[in-house]
């Protein structure tokens, strides 16, 4: 069933109630998808070998520009991982999961941080889906669990969240058996529609299937940075609608985190470290080899056909375009075409005054498609400047390493940029955006 999210602040949603657990292994699972190599490290099935093992870090220690020491990693948070919690496990105030199946990964890590906002202000445990789809150079991987991605113990400093995979096969089959499982789900238009051929829980492992749709309303746009008294108002409305006795799991089939996210939640990024998987090996390995003690600056270009295509838009009409209000005011024609889509000239412009400034000795473009690698090569060849693309296997290589550049010139309009426009101000490190006057970092 497909699902539009808009920015609503209200939305109509129905409960479905659930009547069979499917056998395991009678549908796709993480495991039909990924080579589980060493401690949950994922890679695809048609790269061999898989490119390493976990690695390990001390506790405390942190990557470069990482936060060193900010965070227990080995998750040692017991009072907020457990508090409310029954000597089997069980939290009373009850669960929260979704299905963050709209658009690329950094749309759905948008809606991942507003349901953790959403999960906090109603005191619910987050179960923590997988990730709808990743792209890998190979084929799509499919949802991928969000251990192989981010650390457990970095979040849980934050709220209780558990592992879908956890709950369905350790907490569910005693206290959310099969047959008295509600889901809940948005209808379309006055009528309550399910196609479970295409329902998400259905892929998950041990498989959720729901139906027989009732219609209610609640609230979805939470902005954890709100006072505390429309914190309580939004926690009130939903422990009258649906009391932790009464709907232990809330369970929607679509995102409960309002894209573009709203402004007073990016500061959860920070609760999201990046898994020491092989992945992370690959980025640091280059980031070291490549760059050394060098300073450097790393740009994202967001100009594949289909970001060509959104951007022929008439963005004069527009207050806002996907992710853009990060970098701007929602209000009439404040997206502008190097906004979305910079020109080359313009490109150019930008990132010779960048160098002219902050006298960086390399350039690390990541892209979706064309990185105009000659063309950087040609501007920045009189300043002694090396340029670099790496083109990884899985595009979060790449947000891993733009993360630590020392300085960095993102997409306005783009999520991806956004993802490591968010880390990097959690890290107190500088970023400017095409399409905007450069005026230096700050």
């Amino acid at each position: 069933m497909g699902v539009f999210w808009g920015n609503w602040g209200v939305v109509s949603i129905v409960v479905l109630v659930a009547n069979t657990d499917a056998a395991e292994g009678s549908i796709n699972s993480p495991q039909d998808n990924l080579n589980l190599a060493g401690d949950g490290q994922f890679c695809d099935a048609a790269a061999q070998p898989c490119p390493g093992q976990r690695l390990h870090r001390s506790k405390g220690a942190g990557v470069r520009g990482a936060g060193e020491g900010e965070f227990d990693w080995a998750g040692q948070d017991e009072e907020l991982a457990h508090d409310h919690v029954t000597k089997d496990g069980w939290d009373g105030n009850g669960y929260i999961t979704f299905c963050p199946c709209m658009g690329n990964f950094g749309n759905q890590i948008e809606q991942y941080l507003g349901a953790i906002a959403l999960a906090k202000v109603v005191n619910r445990t987050l179960i923590l889906p997988p990730f709808y789809h990743v792209y890998h150079r190979a084929r799509q991987l499919q949802n991928v669990p969000f251990t192989d991605l981010f650390q457990l113990g970095a979040l849980r400093q934050f709220h209780r969240v558990i592992p879908v995979h956890d709950f369905l096969t350790i907490l569910a089959p005693e206290h959310w058996p099969a047959g008295q499982r509600r889901g809940y789900a948005y209808p379309f238009g006055g009528e309550c529609s399910l196609t479970q051929s295409k329902y998400f829980y259905k892929d998950l492992n041990p498989p959720v299937v729901f139906d027989d749709c009732v219609p209610c309303k609640l609230r979805f746009d939470v902005n954890f940075s709100a006072d505390e008294r429309a914190k309580g108002a939004i926690k009130n409305l939903w422990s009258n609608s649906f009391s932790p006795q009464s709907h232990p799991v809330l369970a929607f089939n679509g995102p409960i985190g309002i894209f573009p996210m709203i402004a007073g939640n990016r500061y959860l990024q920070k609760y999201l470290r990046w898994a020491d998987t092989a992945y992370f090996a690959v980025a640091q390995v280059y980031i070291s080899e490549t760059f050394g003690k060098d300073i450097w600056v790393a740009i994202h270009l967001r100009n594949g056909e289909d970001w060509v295509k959104a951007c022929k838009t008439d963005l004069s009409t527009l207050a806002y375009m996907m992710a853009s209000p990060q970098c701007h005011e929602k209000k009439i024609g404040a997206v502008t075409k190097d906004l979305c889509l910079p020109s080359i000239p313009h490109m150019l412009e930008l990132t010779l005054q960048v160098f002219q400034d902050v006298k960086a000795k390399h350039l690390f473009i990541a892209t979706d498609k064309h990185p105009h690698l000659q063309e950087f090569r040609m501007l920045l060849h009189p300043l002694g400047v090396s340029v670099h693309h790496l083109n990884p296997d899985i595009p979060q290589v790449d947000l891993m390493i733009l993360g630590q550049a020392d300085f960095f010139i993102g997409t306005c309009t783009s999520s991806f940029t956004s993802f490591v426009k968010r880390e990097r101000d959690a890290n107190g490190k500088p970023s400017i955006f095409w399409g905007q006057e450069y005026k230096g970092f700050q």
